[in-house]
């Protein structure tokens, strides 16, 4: 299984991410429209693209001010790549982020 963690999202990428968000309870119903202003208005924005599969097959964003505080979004994998450590890719990138290497304090926002 050949990844790769990319900073930013074509429209293709957009539209996987759309069928995650389908996948999962909290995030039916996102509408492209506002999935794209979502990700203009993230600061930092990861994905997990499967090189073989030429798919998006995780995603996360963050909102942050760089410094104090990190608000991590929207952790999702496709749901046929779940448990082989997508999840955790996805937290260790943004934790390791040279643009978040100040940041004093992340939080992960999930529903229960």
């Amino acid at each position: 299984m050949a990844m790769k963690v990319i900073t930013q999202l074509t429209e293709t990428h957009i539209q996987d991410l759309q069928h995650m968000y389908e996948s999962v309870w909290w995030a039916k119903g996102r509408e492209i429209i506002d999935i794209e202003k979502m990700l203009a208005y993230s600061d930092v924005v990861l994905g997990v693209y499967d090189l073989q599969e030429h798919k998006l097959v995780g995603f996360a964003r963050v909102l942050t001010d760089y410094v104090y505080r990190a608000t991590i979004w929207d952790v999702v994998v496709a749901e046929s790549y779940r448990g082989k450590g997508i999840g955790q890719t996805l937290i260790k990138e943004i934790l390791e982020h040279p643009a978040l290497n100040r940041v004093e304090c992340f939080l992960l926002i999930c529903l229960p």
